[in-house]
Parts: structure tokens; C-alpha cells; sequence
């Protein structure tokens, strides 16, 4: 393994490093903590900020963060938001999760981002897999790299990284309208597109779409004529309705984005 220099300490290199974990819940709390540490012979502090109580809150979060470089001058600083799926104090949303990193990280008060490799797994996992039966369906080499666009806000932001070696990409694009004529997916809400620009046989990317549109619209009919049964809703349990009402909104979704790209392929 290459050692990594953090200000004044080689990791991976010589004595087995020791780093001590804060886990105060109040910001006195915190400074408190790092402050016993003064006369201890401690490598590296790792913050564990699911413990803070106003964590939610950026801004406080960048305040602790101000005064705890004070007090642990150049002693590295490690940052962690342990999920409560992986056994920590809370649980966040993924967009939340790399927001908090990424802020956190440019503030340069941190000197390592502990980042969980299963924050959004699922989500990562499905984007992957969409990817690679694009490039299946279009007979696209591995060895041809290709972009990613992400409609609107992109839920696995901090895992672009990992999508793009996984899926040889050239970048993951945040953008307003995807390209026209671009392979598109829908992962939950989010729609994701991949431009395809001439890798495709647009006559045979059509038929394709408007069969999965065809049975898109039949499954949809089938939620809607459920939902609209007045002894099945009467009867069954609310989070039964729920997870049909959600089953309407996503295939809702995909039906929308189907059309959109269908249309912008026969305008190509």
C-alpha cells in the first residue's frame, strides 16, 4: 500500500497510526473532547459527526469545525458521518450525505472525508446496471467511454467516482434537459441520459422504445384501475395504497420520459 502523508503523519508507512474518535453531542461538548486530547500522544481525531446534535445544519457544523481546527492545531482531522445503516446515530438522505461531505471537504479544516461505500448502494447499483444494458441494448464497447447525464439534482453525487470506473464514463453531467436523442432511465424520480449522439440505429432505437412505452402504459392502467376500485382501497391497508400510489408516480415518470425521447429521436 503507498503511504499517504496528512500534515505531519505518514499513514500506511511505519508504527500503526492511533486516531480517537469525538463523539460530543453539543458543540462545548466537542470542544471539550478535543481539548483532553492536548497530552496524549494521538495521531489522528476523527470527528463522528452523527453525534452532533444540529448536524442538519451546515453552517453549525462548519462552526464546530472552525474552533475544533484551533484546538487540535495540526493534529488531521478526520471527518465522519457514520448512517445509521451502518450502525451510526442517524440516518440521512443520499444528497444530503454529499452535500455535507463535499462542503465540508472544501472548507479545508478536514484532512480526510471517511465516505460509506453503501450510502445509496441501491441507487448506485441500479444507475450501473442501466448503464451496462445501454450499452448491451446498442452494442456499445466497454472500451468506448460515455457520459452521463443526470437530470436535475444528482442523488448519488458522491459516488460519481465509482459510477464512472464501474461504467468507463467520461463524466457525469448535471443538467437541465438531457441531449436530444440520448438513452434515458429513470432511477426512483431522477431521470438519468446517456447521449448516444450516431453509436445508434435510431429506426431499431425507436421500435424498441415504444415497446417498453406500450407496456409501461398497460401496467400504469392496471395501478389506476386498483386505485380507482372503491372495496380495494376501502380494504386494504394504508401502506398498501401508498406503495400503489408510488408505483403510479413512477411509472407516471417513465411514461413522460419515454414519450420526450421518442419524440427527440424522430426529430433526429
Amino acid at each position: 500500500m503507498k503511504a499517504v502523508e496528512v500534515r505531519n503523519i505518514k499513514i500506511g508507512e511505519g508504527i500503526p497510526k492511533i486516531c480517537v474518535p469525538i463523539v460530543g453531542v453539543t458543540k462545548e461538548d466537542i470542544i471539550n473532547e478535543a481539548k483532553t486530547f492536548e497530552n496524549i500522544p494521538v495521531d489522528v481525531v476523527e470527528w463522528r459527526v452523527d453525534w452532533f446534535e444540529n448536524v442538519f445544519d451546515i453552517e453549525k457544523v462548519k462552526d464546530v469545525l472552525t474552533d475544533l481546527r484551533q484546538v487540535l492545531k495540526d493534529t488531521p482531522i478526520l471527518f465522519t458521518f457514520r448512517t445509521s445503516k451502518e450502525g451510526g446515530e442517524k440516518a440521512i438522505e443520499a444528497a444530503d450525505y454529499a452535500k455535507l461531505n463535499k462542503e465540508i471537504a472544501a472548507t479545508g479544516n478536514v484532512d480526510l472525508v471517511d465516505v460509506e461505500a453503501f450510502t445509496g448502494d441501491e441507487v448506485v447499483k441500479e444507475v450501473i446496471s442501466n448503464i451496462r444494458s445501454i450499452r448491451l441494448q446498442k452494442n456499445i464497447a466497454q472500451k468506448e467511454p460515455l457520459e452521463l447525464q443526470v437530470v436535475g439534482e444528482n442523488p448519488v453525487a458522491a459516488f460519481d467516482a465509482v459510477i464512472i470506473k464501474m461504467c468507463n464514463l467520461s463524466a457525469v453531467t448535471a443538467v437541465e434537459a438531457k441531449a436530444d436523442g440520448a438513452a434515458a432511465f429513470m432511477v426512483g424520480t431522477t431521470e438519468f441520459a446517456v447521449p448516444l449522439g450516431n453509436m445508434i440505429d435510431v429506426e431499431a432505437e425507436i421500435a424498441r422504445m415504444e415497446a417498453e412505452l406500450k407496456h409501461k402504459e398497460g401496467f400504469l392502467q392496471g395501478v389506476l384501475k386498483k386505485l380507482g376500485n372503491e372495496k380495494f382501497v376501502n380494504n386494504s391497508p394504508a401502506a398498501v395504497i401508498e406503495m400503489e400510489r408510488k408505483k403510479q408516480e413512477d411509472a407516471e415518470s417513465i411514461i413522460s420520459s419515454l414519450r420526450e425521447s421518442i419524440a427527440a429521436l424522430k426529430k433526429a
